[in-house]
């Protein structure tokens, strides 16, 4: 071999073996980080896949959570009506109240009025007739109204005889006569009205 072919032929084993791209391990560690690019962005595209799904997941608890939440809002309004309602019940209460005791006074009044009316239905003898003392008319003073022609009895008995009366009179214009409570009736004639004085 001449001097030529083996200087060349070490200058081309010598570039080959200074070039590290063309060790064996060079090549490995290149086939491992094209390998490792790959898987990286298969992980990426997973990591992209699993965002999605994080986010459409998100939205449907999303979705799912908008009724609870109206639920609550709607339990919170119902809860304020409810208040309402017992705050209603409380004031028709007190007003019940109030109208059982305002019942409760007009039927005082009522009796009291009833009273008064019987008492002078007592105290009024209301014309012709023969009135029993302490049952229809009560004892007192009484004044008849200005008539022309007027008699009137008190009687001792119901018998009707002479014996019976007390005092009578029989007159014109206004008559006063004092009813006893020993008395029995009261007998009276075109006197018109009585009232007690």
């Amino acid at each position: 071999m001449s001097a030529a072919a083996t200087l060349m032929a070490g200058f081309v084993l010598g570039f080959y073996a200074r070039n590290p791209e063309n060790s064996s391990a060079y090549i490995e560690l290149a086939e491992e980080h094209d390998t490792l690019g790959i898987e990286m962005s298969e992980a990426r595209e997973r990591e992209t896949s699993y965002e999605e799904t994080v986010s459409e997941l998100r939205a449907e608890v999303e979705q799912l959570e908008t009724p609870f939440r109206e639920l609550d809002e709607r339990e919170e309004g119902l809860d304020e009506r409810d208040g309402e309602l017992s705050e209603l019940s409380t004031e028709l209460d007190t007003q019940s109240e109030e109208l059982d005791e305002r019942e409760e006074g007009l039927d005082t009044r009522e009796g009291e009025l009833d009273e008064a009316e019987a008492q002078a239905e007592l105290e009024t003898i209301p014309g012709d007739g023969t009135f029993l003392v302490n049952e229809e008319v009560l004892p007192g003073t009484y004044r008849s109204e200005d008539v022309g022609s007027c008699y009137w009895a008190r009687l001792s008995n119901a018998e009707g005889t002479l014996d019976s009366i007390i005092a009578n009179d029989f007159g014109s214009g206004q008559q006063v006569v004092t009813i006893a409570a020993s008395d029995y009736a009261f007998e009276t004639s075109s006197c018109g009205s009585w009232n007690k004085v």
